[in-house]
């Protein structure tokens, strides 16, 4: 390079120095891009990348790849007696092959005995499904079980005065969170495993809980049969967590609706005599109607505290098929309709309702 690059170098020098250069040169080609050989032992551990050329013809990348092995550290004498470190993810001389072949049957023996102690494995299954959060790293479970909360219908609509959203939030600030600050998830297993069983199964309770879908009576893609099920065999008595008012329902509904809904609690007489009232005000009577706030019979008041729309009851199946079509539902019925009636200045008669 030097005589190359010396302007006093002759013609003749020069030349010499770039044939000897390009000799080099090739030279290393020869060495750096030969092809690889690869000992017969080393063949099922190594592997390649086929990528797409920009003329999108695949093409076998010519880097070989192997997934590293990572050696056991020398034992000393101060190590005898002390805790044997962790094995490496894969035997040193074994096939993928054979350490995938390997890992279904260690598997299965552990499968084995897991199923053989029923209450160790609903302790590993709440475990699995409370433990897998944000913040306790990439630690590797070795499960495919989760409680994963499901896609709301509604992006960030909230409830935080609901009776059972509070209940829910209660609940869920009086589980035991001990154990959940530990480092690794064995550790965590360990201390989770040694809470009293009121404990563990609050925290069942939780991640099961945590899983269901929004649902309402009845068919369609809103519906669930299997929620309504489970409604009747809990004895859930929505009336007591859930109230309709203006707010949560009655201003999200046409008239016709809240006439019905007047009319199931106390017949068409209730209904006719808010026959020209307006919208905004319709719905501030049916709340007070709904919260027994009103002047009538008390088995009137108790029909009219227990109400609810169709939607937000567990209602056996066949029940719910011979419900009138008239009952008022969350039908999705658009908000911008013009009410017949809504121009009179005709105020409710607050009283009366």
């Amino acid at each position: 390079m030097a005589l190359i690059e010396d302007e006093n170098s002759s013609e003749d020098e020069r030349a010499v120095a770039e044939t000897a250069l390009e000799s080099i040169e090739r030279a290393i080609e020869t060495i750096t891009e030969r092809p690889p050989v690869l000992p017969e032992e080393l063949r099922p551990t190594v592997g390649a990348f086929l990528v797409l050329g920009p003329d999108g013809a695949p093409r076998l990348h010519q880097t070989l790849y192997v997934e590293p092995v990572q050696e056991p550290e020398a034992v000393t004498e101060s190590d005898i007696g002390d805790e044997v470190p962790a094995s490496p993810a894969r035997s040193v001389g074994l096939s993928q092959r054979l350490t995938d072949e390997l890992a279904i049957q260690r598997r299965d023996i552990l499968a084995v005995h897991v199923a053989a102690y029923p209450d160790f494995a609903l302790d590993l299954a709440i475990f699995l499904m409370v433990d897998r959060k944000p913040g306790h790293g990439v630690e590797r479970y070795g499960s495919s079980l989760s409680a994963r909360a499901p896609q709301e219908p509604v992006i960030g609509f909230k409830t935080p005065e609901a009776a059972a959203t509070l209940a829910r939030i209660e609940a869920e600030q009086a589980l035991d969170r001990s154990w959940t600050m530990l480092e690794t998830a064995s550790a965590r297993f360990d201390a989770f495993r040694a809470l009293g069983a009121d404990e563990r199964a609050a925290w069942l309770g939780h991640a099961v809980a945590s899983t269901l879908e929004a649902s309402v009576l009845g068919a369609g893609a809103s519906g669930c049969d299997f929620h309504d099920h489970l409604g009747q065999l809990l004895g859930i008595d929505v009336a007591a967590w859930w109230r309709p008012t203006a707010a949560n329902f009655f201003d999200k509904v046409t008239k016709p609706v809240m006439f019905d809904a007047l009319a199931e609690i106390d017949g068409p007489a209730l209904a006719a005599r808010y026959g020209n009232a307006k919208k905004s005000d319709l719905a501030a009577a049916c709340e007070k109607i709904c919260a027994g706030d009103f002047i009538g019979e008390v088995g009137t008041k108790h029909l009219a505290r227990g109400w609810l729309p169709t939607a937000m009851r567990f209602t056996p199946a066949k029940a719910a098929e011979a419900a009138p079509e008239s009952t008022p539902a969350l039908d999705g019925t658009s908000m911008s309709e013009a009410d017949a009636g809504d121009g009179e200045d005709n105020a409710v008669d607050r009283e009366a309702a």
